[in-house]
């Protein structure tokens, strides 16, 4: 499986394109605020996209959406939780919430073709599998996808340590069960979180044993 990382240098944060090479195949894990980037690499990989899957509804990991969806007319999936930030324009911050100058970037979207991404179902994009973790507590929809020895875990967690649950519908008691379910996962499981480097679950376990 391809996996490629495109981080953007505003928020930080990272957009994964996952791919079968056999097939060509392609997923867009998170919409960054750098989407040309991203459209380069899978015109330059001839991949075809198949969906794109949001770990969750934060507006740094939608800035690029809908020009990525412009360009890849695919599906989108999100967690039935957050699935109104698509489909009826809300925000998942209240206002005073976060950073002023995200909030002011944020798009307005009313998307069709919304897909959820819910524990328990698998979620198929072409050739790819991904089973979905739910993992709440920086937001009530965070999820992980795990897909072969590769988990997508958004702001789970970041390679820091634990994401901030310092919001109305954040839930620090949540999110500690939400990062123990991680640390349980296999050693060897490569983990790409929403913010930060590359890393293991082995490493990241050892460096915040909980």
């Amino acid at each position: 499986m391809f996996v490629a990382g495109i981080p953007e240098n505003r928020f930080f944060t990272n957009s994964y394109v996952v791919a079968d090479e056999t097939s060509g195949d392609a997923a867009i894990v998170d919409a960054n605020g750098v989407p040309e980037s991203v459209i380069e690499l899978v015109r330059e990989r001839g991949f075809s996209v198949r969906a794109i899957l949001l770990t969750h509804a934060d507006g740094d990991h939608l800035l690029g959406l809908e020009r990525l969806r412009e360009e890849f007319p695919v599906p989108v999936a999100v967690h039935p939780a957050e699935r109104g930030v698509l489909t009826d324009g809300r925000h998942l911050r209240d206002p005073e919430e976060g950073s002023p100058e995200l909030r002011a970037m944020l798009p307005t979207l009313r998307l069709a073709g919304v897909d959820d991404l819910a524990e328990g179902r698998a979620y198929r994009a072409g050739s790819l599998t991904f089973d979905v973790l739910h993992l709440p507590g920086h937001s009530p929809g965070c999820v992980a996808l795990w897909s072969e020895d590769c988990i997508f875990a958004g702001d789970v967690l970041i390679a820091y340590g634990g994401a901030k649950t310092a919001f109305h519908n954040g839930s620090e008691e949540a999110q500690q069960a939400s990062l123990d379910r991680v640390r349980k996962l296999p050693a060897a499981t490569r983990l790409f979180p929403g913010h930060g480097p590359i890393t293991t679950v082995g490493a990241w376990r050892a460096a915040f044993p909980g």
